[in-house]
């Protein structure tokens, strides 16, 4: 099933109910497809397999607070732009882009030459369960979270994921007030980050404690380690450019030929 824009032609479907795309099952393209809604919850829901979603703006500045959620595996992000999920005056919920598993995993997704702006609580969430995604070319433009984040607080622990080439800058920039937002967040097992710029990070709050270019971090206890951090530049943060957040020990991580720059 293909659902697209005819060549040369702007779709916009404006939207006041939940899940304005909802996909249950596999093959289905959507494609050059514009939405923006005021529906407080997913913009896009995908639970099936084998899907694709290609070239399509998604607009949650409706105050809506998550943008494309993948529970499902083997899925396709391609040249998508996702905005504005969330609030810029409340951190605790909004994304713009998540893949989260459940007692099902969302595994074997891949997210490539997408741009991310202005999620709420981080603007891309890799959580729960979903494991062997990729993170490829993207620009993850965090101004009011964090920028991508990594961690399991429930069912699985999130492993073998892999963060490349993207470029994360500006996290919590927009924020009016004290927060603390990473760049990347690590909390999870055998997952690796390479090749990746993080920049200009958490700078414009009042926190006594900036947030660092990379936090790795036991968060819920399910683990941090066996992960492999090389070849990433990281400068001008607020924080620190690396650091390991955890009141137990964090085994057996490569951290290796980084260039870092902390002012």
């Amino acid at each position: 099933i293909v659902i697209m824009a005819e060549p040369g032609s702007t779709v916009n479907i404006t939207s006041s109910s939940l899940n304005p795309i909802a996909v249950y099952y596999n093959y289905v393209v959507i494609d050059g497809i514009t939405i923006t809604s005021d529906y407080n919850d997913n913009m896009v829901y995908i639970s099936g397999s084998y899907n694709v979603l290609a070239n399509c703006e998604f607009d949650g500045s409706g105050d809506v607070s998550w943008g494309p959620f993948i529970s499902g595996s083997y899925n396709l992000v391609h040249g998508v732009y996702s905005h504005d999920f969330g609030s810029v005056s409340n951190q605790t919920g909004g994304s713009t882009m998540q893949i989260v598993g459940s007692a099902t995993p969302a595994n074997y997704n891949i997210i490539q030459y997408s741009l991310f702006r202005r999620g709420g609580h981080d603007t891309s969430l890799n959580k729960n369960n979903a494991s062997y995604n990729q993170w490829m070319n993207n620009v993850m433009d965090g101004g009011w979270g964090s920028g991508w984040n990594l961690v399991s607080d429930s069912y699985a622990s999130c492993t073998y994921n892999l963060l490349e080439g993207n470029i994360i800058k500006d996290v919590a920039k927009n924020y009016i007030g004290d927060v603390f937002k990473d760049g990347i967040i690590v909390a999870g097992d055998y997952n690796t980050v390479r090749r990746n710029v993080i920049y200009d990070g958490n700078r414009t709050g009042t926190n006594s404690n900036p947030a660092p270019g990379i936090e790795i971090s036991r968060l819920s206890g399910y683990g941090a380690h066996h992960n492999l951090i090389y070849n990433n530049t990281i400068y001008h943060n607020g924080g620190r450019a690396i650091v390991f957040m955890d009141n137990e020990s964090l085994n057996d991580n490569i951290i290796a030929n980084n260039i870092m720059y902390y002012n």
